[in-house]
């Protein structure tokens, strides 16, 4: 993870802890359990503190590649899912009603805020692809990071192409690059986007641009 990305994490990371502890707040001042609150008060700044860990931790997982999230695929996922809600339920019991509900509801901000992507990622998604002439089409990749450098730059093109399999040929080797891939051309533009809970998302766009001469 570059230091970009690292300073990014913290302070998107910390936002979130803040969203989830304010949703923690307002569920314990709708339950009206004040002797929770009392007895929290004097531990605020240790709660705080949990909280942002909290954010930058689910940040840091929300930020790894595909390859690192080997862990939370196929039937790696299964086995986590059910040892997480085992542990969530042993230890639910031994909490309170007011800390039940709040942990509820952090779930569900997280759920929400997640939604919230998917369908702004959908909706960027499907404009692209109606916005491409007839004939024609786009490929939208998401990067891990900002490529640095002309070659970093290349060695994205290059990894995607052939993780896919893809016979690559440079047609000009500059920025935007115009390629071929497969007997067809297409130009490579870097990009950017904004998730709804301010994630910048760096990519490369692959247009075609026409068959082989």
């Amino acid at each position: 993870m570059s230091v970009e990305n690292r300073k990014e994490c913290g302070l998107k990371g910390s936002i979130l802890g803040l969203v989830l502890m304010m949703s923690s707040l307002l569920v314990v001042s709708f339950t009206g359990d004040a002797a929770g609150i009392v007895l929290a008060l004097p531990y605020m700044p240790v709660i705080l503190a949990g909280y942002l860990i909290l954010g930058v931790f689910f940040w840091w997982i929300h930020g790894r590649t595909p390859k690192e999230h080997s862990l939370l695929t196929g039937a790696a996922s299964s086995y986590l899912v059910f040892l997480v809600v085992v542990a969530v339920m042993t230890i639910a019991a031994f909490l309170t009603q007011t800390v039940r509900y709040v942990i509820l509801v952090n779930i569900v901000v997280l759920f929400v805020l997640w939604l919230m992507e998917y369908v702004s990622l959908k909706k960027i998604a499907d404009e692209l692809n109606q916005g491409m002439p007839q004939g024609r089409s786009a490929l939208v990749v998401d990067l891990d990071e900002k490529p640095a450098t002309m070659e970093a730059y290349f060695h994205e093109i290059e990894k995607y192409c052939e993780a896919n399999h893809w016979n690559l040929e440079y047609i000009k080797k500059e920025k935007p690059a115009l390629i071929r891939i497969n007997g067809k051309k297409y130009a490579v533009k870097m990009g950017l986007y904004y998730t709804p809970i301010g994630t910048i998302v760096y990519t490369m766009t692959f247009s075609s641009a026409g068959e082989q001469d």
